[in-house]
């Protein structure tokens, strides 16, 4: 039963099936229609003579209605009658032949001629209707059941004719002779017979090489991926190779093939050959973990992703990178492992090292340059990796020897070109060059692209500038500006200095923190210069003036101080003061 329901659910399969049946029921009637026997004229009863005539038989005949033939029926019918024509002029031959030779009269009975009887009429035209009836239908049959094989036959032609390998083509050259001289027997020789009068039971079996069948493969464990491919490649060149259709289910874990015999044995060997290779690969697969930290796992992912990309498509291992564990994990063929292994540790270390001491942080602001610009272009260049540890003066190179040896003479040429000078300044004027919150300085950097690093070291401090020469004199220039307290006045802003004198010191407190409770106080900007002992105030007039009076209420005390101190020696040179005496009298000697 699950057979004829295949056949009915396939429409190639119902149609042969409907044609085959077809020709074996017009066969059979065929069979079964016994052959009417000739009735020859036999002699008309005795009858009465009389003057009347009899009609002829075609006048007496009565005519049958015929409904309007189709154009099917009408090719039909001129074929049968074609058929009829031929086959009464080769009875006349037939005849004609038999009665040539003279043969010896014989003697008709006498008869009592009949009055006018009339002829009775034989089924022989009629027969031979019939029979050609019989021939043109399964004729036509015949031929329908020709044109559906020969449909097949071209569509398993086409199939075959694309299989690319040698291996393919015999494969299929296999079952096609078999295939085509089984439907040639098949489709046109319906109605055949054997000599003994039998139907040949060979002449219509189906060959079973264009019947289509499936056969389901189970793939196990596998990842159903390997046989669809990227994009589908894998499965399309599977079907156009073999000619049979595949479906693929992973809730099942199975692939079904469909498709002639020819077909299907070629697509289960590829089949068989894929699980048999992946297996082979399982087999040969190891996994590493390497142990890089995090800033190792990013030089293997590289920028965007670039570099680990790179690895796997150069290798064929897999790749799984954790930066937060700092752990790279391996995966694949042995060989695809140590040769990833080796890109990884390229890409963290390199193929060399070197290492130079810049020596200063200045000198690795030089290298990093603004926004980290210059360092990227250099590795970018020599494709060599640079990389500073926070808080260190050491620049790490790391790539082949080639590009290691061309980024140290790039960084070195980079340094020397940004050497600059160093300038000591005093240590109570840092202040005046940072400015409040490292405002004067970084406007400094900003106006000259120079680098600035102030060092303080006790009651002095090394200023360094790096830069081009030209860069490097505009800083200095600035520098010293504001270490002498010059400062560009907005509108509004005046400037006033006061002589401090011995002053100085309590007018900038310890590590100039008076100076700064000065300048929150009153909204100015106070500069102190302990060589000269020149204190110079900027701001809004209103203000300029009230910390004046602040700062002279300061210095004060200590001034009036020193000019008593400068009276006192000056009485003392003049011999005016009370505590100066004469010559001691001869009298009091011996006291």
């Amino acid at each position: 039963m699950s057979a004829i329901n295949d056949i009915l659910a396939d429409p190639e399969k119902k149609n042969v099936a409907l044609a085959v049946t077809a020709v074996l029921v017009v066969g059979i009637i065929a069979l079964m229609i016994p052959k009417k026997a000739k009735v020859e004229e036999a002699p008309a009863p005795p009858a009465k003579k009389t003057k009347s005539r009899s009609m002829p038989v075609q006048e007496r005949a009565a005519p049958v209605p015929v409904p309007a033939p189709s154009a099917e029926e009408n090719a039909a019918a001129a074929a049968a009658k074609a058929a009829k024509n031929k086959k009464k002029k080769m009875k006349k031959k037939a005849k004609a032949a038999t009665t040539e030779p003279a043969t010896a009269p014989t003697k008709k009975p006498p008869t009592t001629p009949p009055k006018k009887a009339a002829p009775v009429v034989t089924d022989d035209e009629s027969d031979d209707e019939e029979e050609d009836m019989r021939a043109e239908a399964a004729r036509l049959l015949g031929m329908q059941a020709s044109q559906q094989s020969k449909k097949i036959l071209a569509a398993a032609t086409t199939t075959k004719k694309k299989k690319k390998s040698k291996k393919k083509e015999d494969a299929a050259a296999a079952a096609t002779p078999a295939a085509g001289a089984a439907s040639t027997e098949e489709w046109t020789s319906v109605s055949k017979q054997d000599a003994n009068g039998k139907d040949d039971a060979s002449d219509t079996a189906a060959p079973s090489a264009l019947e289509p069948r499936t056969v389901t493969i189970p793939i196990g464990s596998n990842n159903p991926s390997i046989f669809i491919g990227k994009g589908g490649q894998t499965i399309q060149k599977l079907e156009a190779d073999s000619g049979a259709r595949f479906d693929i289910s992973r809730e099942t874990g199975t692939i079904k093939i469909t498709g002639l015999e020819g077909e299907v044995n070629l697509a289960v060997q590829d089949v068989r050959a894929i699980i048999e290779a992946e297996e082979e690969r399982k087999r040969n697969t190891v996994t590493e973990v390497q142990n890089y930290g995090s800033e190792g796992v990013k030089a293997v992912i590289g920028r965007g992703g670039g570099t680990i990309q790179a690895i796997q498509g150069a290798t064929g291992a897999k790749i799984d990178a954790n930066v937060e564990q700092g752990t790279v994990t391996l995966t694949g063929a042995r060989d695809a492992v140590e040769e990833a292994r080796t890109l990884c540790h390229n890409a963290v270390h390199g193929e060399a090292q070197d290492e130079i001491e810049l020596g200063s942080r200045n000198a690795v602001n030089v290298v990093f340059g603004k926004g980290f610009v210059r360092i990227r272009e250099i590795q970018d260049a020599t494709e060599c990796k640079l990389d500073i540890q926070r808080g260190s003066t050491k620049l790490k190179l790391s790539g082949s020897q080639e590009a290691v040896a061309s980024a140290r003479k790039t960084v070195e040429e980079l340094l020397e070109l940004n050497r600059g000078i160093e300038m000591m300044i005093d240590g109570s004027r840092v202040g005046a060059v940072y400015g409040k919150s490292g405002a004067t300085l970084r406007s400094i950097q900003d106006k000259t692209g120079a680098f600035i690093e102030v060092d303080r070291n006790g009651d002095t401090a090394t200023c360094s500038i790096m830069g081009p020469p030209e860069v490097v004199e505009r800083a200095k220039t600035l520098v010293q500006k504001a270490v002498d307290g010059e400062v560009e006045l907005k509108p509004g802003e005046i400037l006033e200095a006061i002589d401090l004198g011995i002053a100085t010191p309590a007018v900038i407190g310890k590590g100039g923190s008076r100076v700064a409770e000065l300048e929150k106080a009153h909204g100015v900007k106070v500069n102190v210069d302990s060589t000269t002992s020149t204190c110079k105030i900027m701001g809004p007039t209103k203000n300029v003036a009230a910390a004046k009076e602040a700062i002279e209420a300061i210095a004060k005390p200590l001034l009036d101080a020193q000019a008593a101190m400068k009276e006192a020696d000056l009485a003392v040179d003049a011999g005016d003061s009370a505590w100066a005496g004469g010559a001691l009298d001869p009298d009091a000697e011996g006291w």
